[in-house]
């Protein structure tokens, strides 16, 4: 997926390749530690400690809010990490389109898996379409009843 990259992002990427040089030339890991609680606790954050992971054998430790480990910087490869900025390492979601507000829209969200599905029918198998369809009338018999209960009483 193509992304537009901020400037802010550029100016972390800098300053992270500038800390992972540093981790590799001294074995102090603290900038790349600092950049990690500059993120608020997100995806992004959570992309940016593997991409430390990724080229180091870096551990990171919430408690301590900082990496730990220093073996291994003779085979950290900078010029890597460069061309594979953080933000590479985000986790891409759709947007919660079966969501209006903060409260759940059940149709939405039946329209929006019955798309997903619609799109993706070739990777779902014959047998999860098939179990699909079992828990549906389950459900349907279910709501059928709790429908005429309401109705009659």
């Amino acid at each position: 997926m193509e992304r537009n990259v901020s400037k802010i992002d550029e100016e972390i990427h800098r300053r992270a390749i500038g800390a992972l040089r540093h981790f590799k030339e001294h074995g102090d890991s603290r900038f790349l530690s600092e950049l990690v609680k500059e993120f608020p606790r997100s995806n992004r954050q959570k992309a940016f400690i593997q991409w430390v992971r990724a080229f180091t054998q870096l551990e990171w430790v919430p408690r301590l809010a900082r990496f730990r480990g220093a073996t291994g910087r003779d085979e950290i490869d900078v010029a890597a990490a460069s061309v594979k900025p953080h933000w590479e390492y985000k986790e891409w979601r759709h947007p919660r389109r079966h969501v209006s507000g903060t409260a759940f829209d059940g149709d939405k969200f039946v329209e929006s898996v019955v798309e997903e599905l619609r799109a993706n029918i070739a990777a779902v198998s014959f047998e999860s379409l098939a179990h699909l369809e079992q828990q549906l009338a389950l459900m349907m018999s279910k709501k059928r009843r709790h429908r005429e209960f309401e109705k009659n009483g």
